[in-house]
This record gives structure tokens, C-alpha cells and sequence, in this order.
């Protein structure tokens, strides 16, 4: 990727290894380094990115944005440092892209989690009889009410949602034309 080629030949691979201690900072360094600018970058064009195709507006997507960037960034500084020590130290060079990739996907399937789950967002009022359910509880709400992805048609009254299962904009118009024409 541009990228690797743009942090190899910043941070030169014969500076990086095990031998010394130089070559072992300059190897936590060069992690660092990738974690830091391309993780921020790419992880708030992730989060924003996603919610506005989930239908948010711009503002609902930046709000979401500004509550999650802190605690995935912080996650970012915890796994990616470490798998591009990883990738720098023991993968072979001709599949470092693919382990990135590799890397990548995990890392996906996490900001796509993070950034649809609501609950953050949407906190339950701390009286509310629901705010005291189980995670299982909790997750076969979110199944039902589609808000996991499923499209799993039935209808959910007023009492049956709650705020911290809110789902997309295009899914709750879908959800209405589905009901208003029978």
C-alpha cells in the first residue's frame, strides 16, 4: 500500500529489529508512528463514514463521531501498534500488505460494532425498568428491533423500543412505508 511505502522509506526497515536496543525503539517508534497518524485518520473517516451510511445526517454522524473517537483511539493505540510490530519484525516483506489487510479486517469488524452500537449515545434513563437488563436481554432486544442489521420484519411499539436501540434513518422509513401499506 502507499502508505507502507511512505512509512518504509521514512522509517527505513534495515533500522528496525531485534539487535539493539536502537533498532528495537526504532521498531516500537515506526508502529507507533503508523498507529498514530494512519489510525486517527482512517479510524474517524470509519466512524463518520459509517453512520452516514447507516442514513444519519452529518451532524447525527459527527455527534456519534465526537462520542466514540476517544475510547477507539485508545483502543487503536492498544492493537495496531502492537500487530505492526508485528508485521515490521516478523512478517516477510512480499506479505506485509496482506497481513495489514489481515489486521485491517479485524480492526473493521470492531469500528463497524462501535460505531452502530448506541448505547453511549443513547443512554437509557437510570429509573427506567429497562436500563437493568442483562446483555442477553439487551442484545435480543437489538436483534428484534433490527438494529443489529437484521432485517427481521415486525412491528415495535412505543413500549417495545427504547432510545438506546435507535435505529437508522432509512431503516425506520423503511419500517413505516412496510406498516402504512399493510
Amino acid at each position: 500500500s502507499v502508505w507502507l511505502y511512505f512509512l518504509n522509506k521514512l522509517i527505513p526497515e534495515s533500522d528496525v529489529g531485534l539487535h539493539n536496543f536502537s533498532h528495537i525503539a526504532t521498531l516500537i517508534a515506526k508502529g507507533c508512528v503508523d498507529s498514530y497518524i494512519w489510525g486517527i485518520l482512517s479510524n474517524s473517516v470509519g466512524i463518520f463514514g459509517r453512520r452516514m451510511l447507516e442514513g444519519d445526517t452529518q451532524s447525527e454522524a459527527l455527534r456519534v463521531w465526537h462520542s466514540k473517537i476517544v475510547s477507539v483511539t485508545l483502543m487503536d493505540f492498544q492493537f495496531w501498534p502492537l500487530w505492526a510490530i508485528l508485521n515490521f519484525q516478523v512478517i516477510p516483506k512480499k506479505i506485509q500488505v496482506s497481513f495489514v489487510a489481515l489486521g485491517a479486517i479485524i480492526w473493521n469488524i470492531y469500528i463497524s460494532l462501535v460505531a452502530n452500537w448506541e448505547s453511549t449515545v443513547h443512554p437509557a434513563p437510570s429509573h427506567s425498568a429497562q436500563s437493568s437488563r442483562s446483555p442477553v436481554a439487551h442484545a435480543k432486544v437489538q436483534f428484534r428491533s433490527g438494529a443489529m442489521g437484521h432485517d427481521i420484519p415486525h412491528h415495535v411499539n412505543e413500549h417495545d423500543s427504547h432510545p438506546e436501540f435507535k435505529l437508522p434513518k432509512w431503516k425506520r422509513e423503511r419500517r413505516e412505508r412496510e406498516w402504512e401499506s399493510g
